[in-house]
């Protein structure tokens, strides 16, 4: 059922570094429980964790255990490991106490807190199980049910086949970034650059792993935030200065829901733009900066009266290319 699920061995710390061997490997997904998965979501271990629950049957079963081999017991558990059981012992009208220990180091302490209130068995998971041991005290293990086992895996499989899914959208994108004669770029909600392609390292004089991960402000340092960034029209075309060079600029905003996600940015040379119109239609070059051709909008403007045209293209104003 589970063809594609690897089963390693692995305790906090160890889990980790199991965990980060298997993502070398090609492992997204993980799927663990307690302090385990919180340690693996804290490390550096790049991937998808996801959570075994500890259901109220786990612990009954637990109790009804540790009541064959004494009348007094404690539970010593992860505080993140379950929840909502502080007061379990009320509530089934049994006496034993609860116990949370944050790390391994705390595991010690509380057996022996429990050992002192004269706790005769002691239930747990497998860290507080290594020093329930080391003390010799009858100790029973918090088993996870096949039930908890099957939810938390197709969890995991629904992640995976989502994950898949998002690949394939991603490298769709990339081919039709990257084929693409436009320089162009993808960024992200907060403008870090996620894809580039040929001819925007072209134009910028820059290797693809030195674009990807930058802020956009950092490759594109006349960018006018107020007027380009914030501002939230789906679909957003002007001239703009790029690094030194006039370029005609396209914005489409990237949307999940009502929320923005990211935008992919086009640039166009305007010397292209001219070298494409040549000979075919009259290119009205003040309507890449927002200017209007004697009161008439060009299919570039955007009419902004009283924008300045660059220097560059007053010698060539409004004439056939």
């Amino acid at each position: 059922q589970y063809r594609e699920l690897i089963v390693r061995q692995g305790l906090i710390h160890e889990g980790v570094q199991v965990a980060l061997r298997e993502s070398q490997k090609g492992a997204e997904v993980f799927v663990t429980r307690g302090r385990t998965a919180e340690a693996i979501r804290q490390s550096d271990v790049s991937g998808v964790v996801v959570d075994v629950p500890i259901t109220a049957y786990d612990i009954l079963r637990a109790i009804l255990q540790a009541k064959k081999q004494g009348s007094k017991f404690s539970l010593i558990v992860y505080s993140g490991m379950i929840h909502g059981i502080e007061n379990l012992n009320e509530l089934l009208q049994m006496d034993f106490t609860i116990h949370f220990i944050e790390d391994e180091t705390d595991a010690e302490v509380k057996v022996g807190q429990a050992i002192c209130e004269g706790a005769e068995v002691i239930i747990g998971g497998e860290t507080t199980s290594r020093v329930a041991r080391r003390r010799n005290i009858p100790f029973v293990q918090i088993e996870t049910g096949e039930e908890a086992l099957v939810q938390a895996c197709e969890e995991a499989k629904r992640i995976m086949e989502i994950r898949a899914l998002e690949k394939t959208r991603i490298k769709l994108l990339e081919t039709v970034t990257h084929y693409t004669a436009d320089a162009m770029l993808i960024v992200d909600e907060s403008l870090v650059v996620r894809l580039c392609n040929w001819t925007l390292c072209e134009m910028t004089h820059l290797r693809e792993k030195e674009i990807i991960g930058s802020k956009l402000f950092e490759i594109w340092p006349e960018l006018d935030r107020k007027k380009f960034v914030e501002r939230e029209e789906d679909k957003y075309d002007e001239g703009v200065g790029f690094l030194g060079t006039y370029v005609h600029c396209s914005k489409t905003l990237i949307k999940v829901g009502k929320k923005i996600t990211g935008m992919v940015l086009s640039f166009q040379e305007v010397e292209q733009i001219q070298k494409r119109g040549a000979g075919r239609h009259h290119l009205c070059k003040r309507a890449l900066y927002g200017q209007t051709d004697a009161g008439r909008h060009c299919r570039l403007c955007r009419a902004e009266p009283g924008i300045s045209e660059p220097p560059v293209l007053q010698r060539n104003r409004h004439r056939p290319v």
